[in-house]
């Protein structure tokens, strides 16, 4: 019996990248003896497609042809899945139930190969080697292996990843350990470029991290040994000193009469005394003058470093706005925002920070994208020191609820409460902390970070 309709579409197939919003045209005739009312349904979407039919009833009288729209929406972030798979088009008629036709519409979404890289930290210091923790995330829409590898341009490095290969299926992340290892310099500090790379089979990511390496002789003991110096040098000035003012010989002639020469006068009176050798000439006494040597200082012992107090809310040269990442770098941090790899989409650019005032006239530093300052101010904020701290204090302004994510020098972390941290060195001194805030119950969006200031210790050296 033939069908009561007939159906065709246009295109006959979809070939899609993520991001695309492709349209099929459906044409309806109708071939029965009645007016229709005909409601087209895409059936077998992939998991995150959208379609939307226009319009949503075709109306056709008897022999009538009509024609309908099907938008699809393929989401580009994340990537939807890379399928092939056909999907069926149900047109079927309102009021009857045993009027419908179904075609098929074949389908292909091409691969995405993606891969993001995430190292912390992005500077490390040491001496011979340091480490860092690499993050690799699969943000394309096929699995992917992944072989990685870390340079420098004076291939000076030698650099091993645990593991060296990963295995990301589709939207997933690895965490690989980087251990890198450089000859040490001698008497400067060494600043040496890595480029990180993660490469599989047509697809590549990468990322910059840097490797400061200190000296052999530290700047410290430089001064310690010039000190020192110093004393022997001025101990040595007022030693020739004394031994220059200290009495030597007489340097008088002597007088003895030399025979022959004239005693008086020829008529025989009495001769010219002369003057008694015996009885020297007065010369005077020089003072007797003790060296002084200053103390040697103990080199032995550390100084102890002082606390540092910044004002996060008043940058120089910045009264309201962006602030640079390298504001305070003369008082030994760097700022950030730090995003969340799951956060929203659009929000992994806020990595910015900016200086914002409430209606009170209160000022805070807060996580800011780079097109506005009050956009995506929930980010955390990073604080990472230029030189490891060995204690932390952090004070906030605003409401609502806070916590410091505490990392160290030996990629160990612990989460405080009450906004504190402190190491004595065992962990290598604290790397950087992120201050994030906590939803509440009814709010699902957290507080900004709220940052008003900052005090610190840098870890003794």
């Amino acid at each position: 019996m033939a069908l009561p309709l007939r159906v065709t579409l246009s295109p006959e197939r979809l070939d899609v990248v993520p991001g695309d919003a492709p349209t099929v045209a459906v044409t309806v005739t109708n071939t029965s003896d009645v007016v229709e009312h005909y409601v087209i349904d895409p059936l077998g979407l992939p998991e995150g497609w959208q379609a939307r039919v226009e319009p949503e009833v075709t109306k056709l009288r008897p022999g009538e042809t009509g024609t309908a729209s099907i938008t699809f929406g393929v989401r580009r972030e994340p990537p939807a899945p890379a399928v092939s798979q056909v999907l069926g088009v149900l047109v079927r008629s309102r009021y009857r139930e045993d009027v419908s036709c179904c075609e098929e519409l074949p389908l292909t979404v091409a691969p995405v190969d993606r891969v993001a890289l995430r190292i912390e930290p992005e500077v490390a210091s040491g001496g011979r080697s340091a480490w860092y923790a690499v993050d690799v995330t699969n943000t394309g829409n096929t699995p992917v292996r992944l072989r990685l590898t870390a340079t420098d341009p004076e291939r000076r490095v030698l650099a091993q990843f645990q593991p060296p290969t990963v295995d990301l299926p589709t939207g997933t992340t690895v965490r690989a350990l980087l251990t890198v290892k450089a000859p040490v310099p001698w008497n400067r500090e060494k600043q040496r470029t890595l480029n990180i790379e993660a490469v599989g089979v047509g697809v590549a990511g990468q990322i910059r991290a840097s490797f400061v390496q200190r000296p052999r002789f530290a700047s410290r003991l430089t001064r310690v040994a010039g000190l020192a110096g110093g004393v022997l040098v001025l101990a040595a000035a007022v030693v020739v000193a004394a031994l220059i003012a200290r009495p030597g010989p007489s340097a008088t002639p002597p007088t003895t009469p030399v025979a022959g020469a004239d005693t008086g006068p020829s008529s025989g009176g009495n001769p010219v005394p002369a003057p008694s050798a015996t009885a020297p000439a007065a010369t005077p006494t020089a003072p007797t003058v003790t060296p002084t040597v200053a103390a040697t200082p103990d080199v032995t012992s550390a100084a102890p470093s002082r606390p540092r107090d910044i004002d996060l809310t008043r940058p120089p040269g910045v009264s309201e706005g962006f602030v640079p990442s390298d504001a305070f770098r003369e008082q030994g941090i760097l700022l950030s925002g730090k995003p969340d790899p799951d956060g929203p989409p659009e929000c992994a650019t806020a990595t910015a920070t900016a200086v914002r005032v409430d209606g009170s006239g209160n000022r805070f530093l807060t996580a800011a994208r780079p097109d506005g300052t009050g956009v995506c101010d929930f980010v955390p904020v990073q604080i990472r020191f230029v030189e490891p701290a060995a204690s932390v204090e952090i004070r906030l302004g605003g409401s609502g609820e806070r916590r410091l994510e505490v990392v160290y020098r030996d990629l160990s972390r612990t989460v405080e409460d009450d906004l504190t941290a402190e190491d004595d060195g065992r962990r290598g001194g604290i790397d950087y902390v992120v201050v994030r805030g906590l939803p509440a119950d009814l709010t699902p969006v957290p507080p900004p970070a709220a940052l008003q200031r900052l005090q610190f210790t840098p870890l003794p050296r």
